[in-house]
C-alpha cells in the first residue's frame, strides 16, 4: 500500500503534473504500518521526454519558409521551467511570442517580441498578430476556447501551418491540425528547436516584427484612458494596470494569483507581469481558488509574499483561508473587488437575453444591492485591513501591504457600470435573446 502512495506521488510530478487520487479500502486502512518506509528514491527516477529529431528538422525547415511566424505559450512551460529556454528561443529567432491566460509570466511582457495574451481578454497587436500569421509554433497550450475566442482566432490549416510541442500526446492535433506534432518536455523542446531553427538559417522577419510594434503602441493608446481611470468606484483596468506597477517596483518575483469571473477579462491584458511565478487556474474556473492558493505559493517562496486578486463572489466562496494565512503568519495580501455581483454572468446575461438572474448580490426586503462587509469579516479572522475608493489611493495601499509582511486584506469597491474588456466577442447573433428559442429537450420539459 505505502507503494501506491510512492507511485501517486511519481504521476502527480511527473508528465503532465496534476492531482492523483488514492482509494483505500477498508482493510488497507486497518493494516498496520511497518517501521522502515520503503525509499522514494526509485520511485522518482523520470526522465521527461525529448522531441523526435527528425519531427523537430520538419519543424526547423517550416520555421525557416515563415514571414510571419509566432509562438503561443500556456501552462506546459510553466511546468517544465522552460522560461529561460523560451526567452532564448525568441531571441535567437526573432520569433514574437504570445501567452494564453495560464501561460502568463512565462515570456516578460516589457520584452519587444512578446505580444501579451491572447484569445477573448488579449491584447489587440496580440490578436491581430494571431490572425495573421503564417507558421505558428504551439508549446504547452491546449488551444481552448477562452485562449482561441471560441476557435475563431487561429486559421490552421488554411492560413496558418501548426508546429505543436506538448508532453501530452493526446493533445496533439485535438484543437487544430498539426504540420508538426511534437511529444516532448518544452523545456528540451524548445532547446533542440532552437538549435535545428538557427542550422536552418531562421531569422528575425524585421517587417513582421515592426508590424507588431506599430499595433502594440496603437492598442496601448487606445486603452490608455482605461488604465489611467479615476472612476469611483474604481475601474478593473486600473487595478490590474497599478498592481504591475507597484509588483515591478516591490517584489518583482512574488507569486500573483488571479481568481475566475470578470477579473479574467482584465488581467490577461492588463496585469503585465514581471514575474514568472504568475498563476490562473485554466479552464476549471473555480471561484475562490487563489485565496488558498496564496498560502501555498507563499510557503513554496519560503514563507515568503504572495498576491490574490479576486472578486467579492470569490472570496465569499475562498476567504476563510485568511484566518489559516493568520495562524501562520504569512506576509500574504489579498485584494478583493467589491461589487456585490457575479459580474461576468451579469454581463452576459444581460448581452445574451436581455435581463439578468441570480447574479446581484440583493436584499429581498429592500431591493438594495447588499453582501457581508468583507473588511469586518477579514478583521475577524486577524487580518488587517485597507479600505480603497478612490483610484488614487490604490497604489500607495498596495504598496503599504507589501511592505507590512503580514497577512491583510485590501477592500476596493469597483464599478458594476465597467463592461468587461474584450478583444474578441464569441460569435453569437446580436439579437440572440430575441431569437433564441428552447430545443427539443426544453420544449419536452
Amino acid at each position: 500500500a505505502l507503494d501506491m502512495f510512492l507511485r501517486a506521488y511519481q504521476t502527480a510530478l511527473s508528465g503532465r503534473p496534476g492531482p492523483v487520487v488514492i482509494q483505500l479500502p477498508f482493510d488497507i486502512q486497518n493494516t498496520s504500518i511497518p517501521d522502515e518506509l520503503p525509499d522514494p528514491a526509485p520511485w522518482m527516477q523520470w526522465r521527461p521526454p525529448a522531441p523526435d529529431p527528425a519531427g523537430v528538422a520538419e519543424a526547423a525547415a517550416l520555421l525557416a519558409s515563415a514571414k510571419r511566424p509566432l509562438v503561443a505559450v500556456g501552462s506546459g512551460i510553466h511546468n517544465a521551467r522552460a522560461w529561460d529556454e523560451l526567452l532564448q528561443f525568441a531571441e535567437a529567432t526573432g520569433i514574437p511570442v504570445a501567452a494564453t491566460a495560464t501561460g502568463k509570466g512565462a515570456f516578460p511582457e516589457g520584452h519587444r517580441l512578446s505580444v501579451g495574451c491572447i484569445g477573448r481578454a488579449g491584447t489587440g497587436h496580440g490578436n491581430a498578430a494571431a490572425r495573421r500569421c503564417d507558421v505558428l509554433v504551439g508549446v504547452g497550450t491546449h488551444f481552448t476556447d477562452i485562449d482561441t475566442g471560441g476557435w475563431t482566432l487561429f486559421d490552421i490549416p488554411r492560413c496558418t501551418r501548426l508546429i505543436h510541442l506538448d508532453i501530452d500526446s493526446t493533445e496533439l492535433g485535438r484543437a487544430y491540425p498539426a504540420a508538426v506534432a511534437l511529444t516532448c518536455d518544452a523545456r528540451i523542446g524548445l532547446e533542440a528547436l532552437r538549435v535545428a531553427a538557427c542550422e536552418h538559417g531562421v531569422r528575425e522577419q524585421g517587417e513582421w516584427v515592426s508590424e507588431i510594434a506599430r499595433e502594440r503602441e496603437a492598442w496601448q493608446r487606445s486603452v490608455a484612458a482605461q488604465c489611467q481611470s479615476d472612476i469611483a468606484p474604481l475601474h478593473y483596468a486600473r487595478i490590474c494596470s497599478d498592481t504591475a506597477a507597484v509588483i515591478a517596483q516591490c517584489a518583482p518575483q512574488m507569486p500573483v494569483l488571479f481568481d475566475t469571473g470578470h477579473l479574467l477579462s482584465f488581467a490577461p491584458p492588463f496585469l503585465q507581469c514581471s514575474s514568472r511565478h504568475v498563476a490562473h487556474n485554466g479552464f476549471f474556473h473555480r471561484m475562490g481558488w487563489s485565496a488558498s492558493a496564496a498560502i501555498g505559493a507563499s510557503i513554496a517562496q519560503g514563507n515568503g509574499p504572495a498576491l490574490a486578486l479576486l472578486g467579492d463572489g470569490s472570496f465569499l466562496m475562498g476567504g476563510v483561508a485568511v484566518a489559516t494565512a493568520v495562524e501562520q503568519n504569512l506576509p500574504i495580501v489579498w485584494v478583493v473587488l467589491v461589487n456585490r455581483s457575479l459580474q461576468i454572468e451579469r454581463e452576459l446575461m444581460l448581452r445574451l437575453y436581455g435581463r439578468e438572474a441570480f447574479c446581484d448580490y440583493r436584499r429581498t426586503d429592500t431591493g438594495e444591492l447588499w453582501n457581508p462587509d468583507i473588511g469586518k469579516w477579514s478583521e475577524a479572522m486577524g487580518a488587517a485591513v485597507i479600505k480603497v475608493s478612490r483610484a488614487a489611493d490604490y497604489a500607495p495601499a498596495l504598496r503599504a501591504a507589501l511592505e507590512r509582511r503580514a497577512p491583510l486584506v485590501i477592500d476596493v469597491e469597483v464599478s458594476l457600470d465597467v463592461q468587461g474588456y474584450r478583444s474578441i466577442w464569441y460569435p453569437y447573433p446580436s439579437d440572440f435573446y430575441q431569437s433564441w428559442k428552447p430545443g427539443p429537450r426544453a420544449a419536452a420539459d
